[in-house]
């Protein structure tokens, strides 16, 4: 009680007396009630633990404490304490096997990612020629249903031009096209498009062609390579085999415990506490 009175002496106000200057017994006694319960609440705890902790108990509940006993002088405070537990089991583990072995890396995988980075890494520039495939038009469309009425208009659309062999697709309207020139033509209303009513429909659309871009690819050679800070196309190639490697032996690694941990569950079958999966509920 005394330490517990010493802390309520320091942020405790008492008329007569400075903050943290009230004489012990004062606090003792102007607080008596709250001391005594939180002394109690201390001594419950701590012996609440100490019973725990004596006989390997693993709490997986707040414990429900009843039945308790204060002695008026010297003794032990008695108390019941009512709380679930992770249940006691034995995992059977014979016959249980698992093994794992990480895909080996090839050339074609390493060449995949260094193709990957050469298109994350390609820019755009204007083009000083007619498009051609692969390039990035932008343009305002208007497009006209058959009796020549506006029914969708879009400025700024950009799109990749594909080489496409239809006649009646908007692709082949933008072949060898320049900005500032103006196309007419029937095609068929494509999926990219917003209409939704229109995609598969045939329409009229006027184009007018604002910028053409061509993509810069860079080239797969040592400075290329520099752009990540290594040295040379031999160093990104390493580096790449080694991460992938890397990557190949924890997708094994986890497909392997994922294994086990199947096997684990199909041979030891035993009752989880609904406490316990609510505790795991309400940690996702």
């Amino acid at each position: 009680q005394k330490k517990i009175a010493e802390m309520y002496r320091n942020s405790a106000t008492v008329p007569g007396f400075r903050k943290g200057k009230a004489p012990v017994s004062v606090i003792l006694n102007r607080f008596n009630k709250e001391i005594n319960k939180e002394a109690q609440d201390n001594v419950i705890k701590n012996a609440f633990m100490r019973a725990v902790e004596d006989n390997n108990l693993n709490p997986i509940t707040f414990a429900d404490i009843d039945g308790i006993k204060i002695p008026e002088g010297k003794g032990n405070v008695t108390f019941r304490a009512r709380f679930q537990v992770i249940p006691d089991f034995e995992l059977k583990l014979d016959g249980i096997k698992t093994s794992y072995k990480p895909r080996k890396v090839s050339t074609s995988d390493v060449k995949k990612v260094i193709s990957d980075l050469q298109g994350k890494y390609t820019t755009l520039r204007p083009a000083s020629r007619p498009s051609k495939t692969n390039d990035n038009i932008e343009f305002d469309y208007t497009i006209f249903d058959k009796n020549n009425s506006k029914i969708d208009v879009v400025h700024g659309m950009t799109v990749e031009c594909k080489d496409e062999k239809d006649k009646n697709s908007l692709y082949s309207l933008l072949k060898g096209v320049q900005p500032g020139e103006d196309i007419k033509g029937e095609i068929v209303y494509p999926g990219e498009f917003p209409v939704i009513e229109l995609h598969g429909k045939p329409v009229t659309i006027l184009l007018k062609v604002k910028e053409v871009k061509e993509k810069v690819i860079p080239q797969i050679d040592d400075n290329f390579a520099k752009t990540f800070g290594l040295n040379s196309l031999k160093d990104l190639k390493e580096t790449i085999y080694k991460q992938l490697l890397g990557e190949n032996e924890l997708r094994a690694k986890n497909l392997g415990q994922d294994q086990l941990i199947d096997k684990l569950f199909h041979n030891n079958d035993f009752e989880v506490p609904e406490a316990l999966i609510d505790y795991y509920l309400r940690k996702q």
